[in-house]
């Protein structure tokens, strides 16, 4: 029971002992009008509490972190008599606290109410209303109750900052390896009539001559590299409210350099291998919301051993043109790992997120990867803001 509900109910029951003990008829009047005042009250918490349905809907189930995220709630109750505003209570997007809002709803019609909700970090987040509360007008009584519909998800997306372009290994990027493929006159995948214009060096002379006509070699047209993006996927940081921030940069520099491969024309690929393990490509601009809506789902439940999961990615690096590792964790056998995989041909780039001081161990480490012709880059987190050196 309220504070407020308990100093009426002893100030009734005084009024009603005094009446009785004396009989003053201004202590009988008192009583029967607080009564009074308590029964309305009651039977207009009940009627509103026992007819309020409330419905909420997001204004778009994906936002990109920054921006805002808005929630319309519908509200109506068929209460005839007054009752004072209704008390929502919402949980939002990395919201630390429960917010609360008052909405004064008129009977047996409906009421929006929009609520606006910051999204200071990615991930997937349920939002709504955790519970309702309806009061009289007199504040007496506050009955609550839990919404009957479900909360909604939030998605937030990863933002993206510009990046360096990745280099690939020589003689793997642009046309070049398409140009070299076409001019090898030892491996055609095929061979076709001749057509006005086709070069004269590529004509097969033999069978040609077998055929009483030009033939012409067709050759299979390399694809252009992949970039390769291993973002380390185990928790960040034992910190709660640190992960979170550690977390953002992970996913948005991925993110960046995804974005920036597939402009540039290569195809990307980003195994997140957590505990259901499962592997974006993206070839396309078209394909890019799907990556971006893979990050914001990535639950950083990984191994901790990141030197594993980059020993199981090195069976493509054949294949691969350039490789990126994103991780705020480092030690010796991970820079091993990538010295292994910088040895196997393709170019690597190291981004490493750290809060903080940059501990001497690994400053060193990060100075010895350099020396392998690994490029480092560093994201130091500074009151939650990225900086990148």
């Amino acid at each position: 029971m309220r504070t407020r509900t308990w100093f009426f109910t002893m100030v009734m029951i005084s009024c009603l002992l005094a009446a009785l003990s004396t009989g003053g008829q201004m202590y009988w009047l008192f009583f029967l009008v607080m009564a009074c005042m308590g029964v309305l009250a009651l039977i207009s918490a009940l009627l509103a509490w026992g007819t309020l349905s409330i419905t909420y809907v997001l204004s778009s189930p994906q936002v990109v972190r920054g921006n805002n995220l808005s929630l319309q709630v519908n509200l109506r109750h068929s209460a005839p008599l007054p009752v004072a505003p209704v008390l929502l209570r919402f949980f939002a997007p990395d919201a630390r606290l429960p917010l609360d809002v008052r909405v004064a709803i008129r009977p047996f019609r409906r009421t929006q109410c929009r609520q606006t909700f910051p999204c200071p970090h990615v991930g997937v987040y349920p939002t709504g209303l955790t519970h309702y509360g309806v009061s009289d007008v007199f504040g007496l009584f506050l009955l609550k109750r839990k919404p009957g519909v479900p909360p909604v998800h939030a998605t937030v997306l990863p933002s993206t900052f510009p990046v360096r372009p990745l280099l690939f290994s020589p003689g793997e990027s642009g046309n070049e390896a398409i140009t070299r493929a076409k001019d090898d006159a030892t491996s055609p995948a095929d061979v076709r009539a001749y057509q006005y214009g086709d070069e004269l060096k590529r004509v097969h002379w033999k069978l040609s001559m077998r055929k009483q006509e030009l033939m012409i070699r067709r050759f299979e047209e390399p694809e252009h590299p992949d970039a390769l993006i291993l973002m380390n996927c185990a928790p960040p940081t034992e910190d709660e409210e640190l992960a979170y921030f550690l977390r953002d940069a992970l996913c948005e520099t991925a993110a960046s350099l995804a974005v920036d491969q597939v402009k540039a024309g290569h195809i990307v690929r980003m195994p997140l291998l957590g505990a259901n393990a499962r592997e974006v490509a993206c070839e396309n601009i078209s394909e890019l919301p799907a990556l971006l809506d893979a990050l914001a789902h990535a639950p950083f439940d990984g191994t901790d051993r990141f030197e594993r999961v980059l020993e199981l990615e090195t069976r493509r690096m054949r294949r691969t043109g350039g490789t990126v590792v994103i991780t705020s964790r480092m030690d010796s056998q991970v820079a091993d790992m990538l010295m292994r995989i910088r040895r196997m041909g393709p170019r690597t780039r190291l981004y490493y997120v750290y809060d903080g001081v940059l501990p001497e161990e690994t400053d060193m480490l990060l100075l010895r990867l350099e020396k392998h012709d690994i490029e480092v880059e560093t994201l130091v987190l500074m009151s939650g803001v990225e900086n990148e050196q």
